[in-house]
């Protein structure tokens, strides 16, 4: 098999077993993809998600780094690593790479970045930045659970009752998701949709990472809020 069709092949099979919640199962076929291509942005990416999953802050933390340098303009990489960053309360980072992936106006995942930067200002206290940034990921995808979520919660604790019954009532609407083997209900918006190279098949979903830190609400999510398309 050609070596470049063979690494897709192996980053896909780790992604299918990161997907079932099989972790152990999923650093073998990315182990592989790595020795044929140990600058691959894709393994490198996946195997960080495998380790934050794990727990193994560490070893994602390395693995984020090789990812990005393989590919430093990639949007999705940059969530990702500002997703890792988010969970694991240093803001500031965390917003800095955010804003670089929304610089590319063309990323289909756009809104979940700006999602993302709406919650970090959250965390950061910055509650007018918060609404700011999850309005525009709205204005890009108006079915995000979670922007809705908390900007209806932003809008009762201004007391726009009016505009939190409207945004309340959007987000119920909005269609359950699968929710993943380990139950975890809230997520920050980690992005999955990897195409190991142009020929390989892109696999869309969402990878699940620790729960967001209790703070007021109004009704509890569920599993809604994991995407699975």
């Amino acid at each position: 098999m050609d070596p470049e069709a063979a690494r897709d092949a192996y980053i896909q099979l780790g992604i299918g077993y990161l997907q079932k919640g099989e972790t152990e199962r999923a650093k073998q076929p990315l182990s592989e993809a790595l020795k044929l291509d140990p600058r691959s942005a894709s393994a490198n990416m996946v195997l960080a998600l495998v380790f934050q999953q794990e727990g193994e802050y560490p070893r994602c933390r390395a693995a984020l780094p090789r990812a990005l340098s393989a590919d430093p303009a990639n949007a999705r990489i940059l969530n990702n690593y500002g997703a890792f960053l988010l969970d694991r309360e240093r803001y500031a980072e965390a917003l800095s790479y955010f804003q670089k992936a929304a610089e590319d106006t063309l990323y289909s995942e756009r809104s979940r970045v700006f999602e993302n930067m709406g919650i970090t200002y959250l965390r950061m206290g910055d509650t007018a930045s918060a609404r700011e940034n999850l309005e525009r990921s709205l204005r890009l995808n108006s079915r995000q659970p979670r922007a809705l979520f908390e900007l209806a919660q932003l809008e009762f604790d201004a007391g726009d009752f009016v505009r939190h019954g409207t945004t309340i009532a959007a987000s119920i609407s909005c269609p359950p998701r699968t929710p993943p083997a380990c139950g975890l209900a809230c997520v920050w918006r980690v992005d999955l949709k990897i195409t190991a190279a142009p020929s390989a098949t892109a696999c869309n979903s969402n990878v699940f990472i620790p729960t967001v830190p209790k703070r007021k609400r109004l009704w509890s999510p569920n599993s809604h809020e994991f995407r699975a398309s």
